[in-house]
């Protein structure tokens, strides 16, 4: 077993081997960047940005309206853009298109529209898929896999069977968007019942020929609450059923040359949060969970509490005498390796009591988990055997862990928050570990940003007050690169500020830092800060969102300019405003 993850300047990777979605992308020669912009009406307006770009300047830009291509600058449609890919010679940009403002039950769907990478790109098809897009990503074998979340219509409102669209999912290539086929729609032994169903629709996109996607299968999974994981070969499905003892149904679908299809299952105790706490590798799935039981406790309306003092409980109704809530005890984290029957070949029962799993990641035969409510530990677990995973040292730190990533052979680097003795967050935190003896992780070296948090003792609303600062908890707005040897951290600050009326709002600036790790020891390389700005301009906010290297220069974009920097000085060579 040999988990890691990886990132190049093009494209992240949560899995290796599968591509992953991203708002900036590059071909060498041009940058691609997707934006959000909202005018006075609260409008959105996304559109498709081209960078032209050579040895750290800016040669042009054009832009390409999405709405208008994939609904013809309709106002009654809401289109929102998301992510994209780059492969094959073409740009998929990815997105959604609502009519209709009832969630889950407004007209919607999400789409793929197909670009040429030419100077000026080309819309060469738009594949659409009903519901809201989960994490689509693109295998090694050139097949794009699209999972969605889709709920019919209400059946009090579906007024007769041949009334399909409101019950049954759609999808299609341009103009044809038709319901998916009786055959490949999979209905579980049992689904709860609900006013509504609904489905995880997984579809799949050959693109082996450039400039001609191909729809290749389509599976739509009624009663299917989430498809979380995807694999190189494998889709995995979860629902998770707290009221019947904390347990998680798990399907492993195989798409193999993007064929979707069923191909084993089985329960496990306790809830898997995300994809995050997932991994397969070598023909095993590794999985973290929290684990608790339930009792389901009764209360009378006659007891004069209401309801909104168990809100943190979860509720169920029982009538007109009273309501039940459902208390968790016996906590645990768990973690289990499953072979491709689904079957539990190896478990850790307890890696701690009374506490849950706030993240994991898979690191060099190795799984490093955070618990929740301790950020002053990370445990390692040795993946080495499948049948006896094994703890093999709990590393005292100070601070959460959000994201980790082998940086050499013996190398491990981790973001995280930076909290103080008594473990409040109190910033960011960057740790490199010495992980040359895997049975005891040691610390090679730190760096901690620290902010003062706002205090009522501190308050003062006639001035700018003391910042928070915070970074990001996911991958793509960071560069880790070790062939670059270098480390790009975005770190945003907010400012809390007055107004006349003495109410507090925001502002922020952000920056990114870059260090260098050379002889055990982070070396800081330079910063480049966006101005400061009021946060309640969000939707044209200049604060710098992602960033890439081409060669030997770094781009950092934000929805109003983009700058260009050496990779060695960190000295900007170009800027771009738009």
């Amino acid at each position: 077993m040999n988990p890691a993850k990886k990132t190049d300047p093009g494209n992240n990777y949560q899995e290796n081997d599968v591509y992953s979605y991203d708002r900036i992308k590059t071909d060498g020669k041009h940058i691609y960047y997707l934006n959000n912009y909202y005018d006075e009406k609260n409008k959105n307006h996304p559109f498709l940005r081209v960078i032209d770009v050579e040895d750290g300047q800016f040669l042009g830009y054009r832009e390409i309206n999405l709405k208008k291509d994939i609904c013809n600058d309709d106002d009654d449609k809401t289109i929102d853009v998301w992510q994209m890919f780059i492969y094959n010679n073409m740009i998929a940009v990815i997105g959604s298109v609502s009519i209709g403002s009832l969630y889950p039950y407004d007209e919607h769907f999400s789409y793929i529209a197909f670009y040429t990478t030419d100077d000026t790109p080309k819309l060469i098809d738009i594949y659409k898929q009903a519901g809201y897009s989960g994490y689509p990503r693109i295998t090694t074998d050139g097949h794009m896999i699209i999972p969605t979340q889709y709920s019919s219509t209400k059946f009090t409102d579906i007024k007769s069977s041949k009334d399909i669209v409101n019950y049954i999912p759609c999808y299609g290539l341009n103009d044809d968007y038709s319901p998916v086929r009786p055959e490949d729609i999979l209905l579980p032994e049992e689904i709860t019942a609900s006013d509504e169903l609904e489905y995880w629709i997984i579809g799949s996109i050959d693109l082996n020929t450039a400039g001609a996607p191909k729809i290749c299968d389509i599976k739509a999974l009624a009663g299917c609450s989430w498809c979380d994981y995807i694999s190189e070969e494998n889709i995995y499905a979860k629902s998770y059923s707290w009221d019947k003892g904390g347990k998680t149904d798990l399907t492993r679908i195989s798409f193999k040359n993007g064929i979707i299809a069923p191909a084993a299952g089985c329960t496990i105790d306790g809830s898997v949060n995300h994809s995050g706490f997932f991994y397969e590798t070598n023909g095993y799935l590794c999985i973290a969970a929290n684990y608790a039981e339930y009792d389901k406790v009764f209360h009378k309306y006659s007891d004069n509490k209401e309801i909104k003092e168990y809100s943190y409980d979860r509720l169920e109704g029982s009538g007109d005498d009273g309501f039940y809530t459902y208390k968790g005890k016996n906590k645990s984290a768990r973690f289990h390796i499953l072979d491709m029957d689904m079957n539990i070949v190896g478990s850790i029962n307890n890696i701690e009591n009374e506490e849950s799993i706030y993240n994991v990641d898979f690191v060099n035969d190795m799984a490093l988990v955070s618990p929740s409510h301790r950020q002053d530990k990370i445990y390692a677990i040795d993946l080495s055997s499948p049948e006896n995973p094994t703890v093999l040292d709990n590393l005292k730190i100070k601070g959460y862990s959000s994201y980790m990533q082998s940086w050499d052979e013996n190398s491990i680097i981790c973001l995280g928050e930076s909290t103080n003795k008594d473990n409040y967050v109190i910033g960011v935190r960057l740790t490199m570990f010495d992980s040359s003896d895997q049975k005891e992780l040691k610390t090679a070296d730190i760096c901690k940003w620290d902010d003062q948090r706002i205090d009522a003792s501190t308050w003062d609303p006639n001035k700018e007050n003391p910042e928070e600062i915070y970074s990001t908890s996911h991958l793509s707005p960071l560069i880790i690169a070790p062939e670059k040897n270098i480390i790009c951290i975005p770190l945003t600050h907010e400012y809390y500020l007055s107004t006349e009326n003495c109410i507090a709002y925001k502002a922020n600036m952000n920056e990114y830092v870059f260090y260098s790790f050379e002889n055990g020891k982070f070396i800081q390389k330079g910063d480049i800060k966006s101005p400061k700005e009021d946060l309640r301009d969000l939707g044209n906010n200049p604060r710098y969102d992602r960033a890439l290297y081409i060669g030997d220069y770094i781009y950092m974009l934000s929805n109003k300019k983009i700058i260009a920097a050496d990779l060695n000085t960190i000295k900007i060579t170009d800027e771009l405003n738009f």
